[in-house]
């Protein structure tokens, strides 16, 4: 159904870096969190080749193995702004391209959470209305909370 532009929602996201959410999700398979079993980490290292398992994630790059280098695992997000064409799942230049025209065309923000504070102040700046005090919450948060 088309919608007046003046009438489509203003669309802001916070995504994590990523490299920073790749790094993270290949040390979490070797090594878990503390959270998650040994025998979900036994079952799942079934696939990581015994020498691996022990590898840094600098070194599993520069030997370009599949599970550092892979355009699967470094299009997550791409996927996500893409959007739901069937094309958006698989990763291409299309997919890549489709991503950031809808973020140009759609979204008022799309900040980064590993950097937090600039997030918080663009927020502020660029929407005052819905936001205005946020980075005073943010670089003072209130010590007594009312459940």
């Amino acid at each position: 159904m088309p919608i007046e532009r003046s009438k489509q929602p203003v669309y802001i996201n916070v995504i994590r870096d990523p490299l920073a959410r790749m790094v993270s999700m290949y040390y979490f398979l070797r090594f878990g969190d503390g959270r998650i079993s040994h025998s979900w980490l036994k079952q799942h290292h079934a696939w990581i080749l015994p020498e691996h398992v022990n590898m840094t994630f600098d070194e599993c790059v520069l030997q370009e193995l599949n599970e550092c280098v892979s355009p699967v695992k470094l299009s997550t997000q791409i996927s996500f702004f893409c959007g739901a064409h069937p094309g958006c799942s698989e990763p291409s230049e299309w997919s890549l391209q489709q991503a950031k025209k809808h973020i140009e065309e759609e979204y008022l923000f799309v900040g980064i959470n590993d950097d937090y504070e600039s997030t918080v102040t663009i927020l502020e700046r660029l929407a005052p209305d819905l936001f205005h005090g946020l980075v005073a919450e943010f670089m003072n948060p209130p010590t007594d909370f009312e459940l």
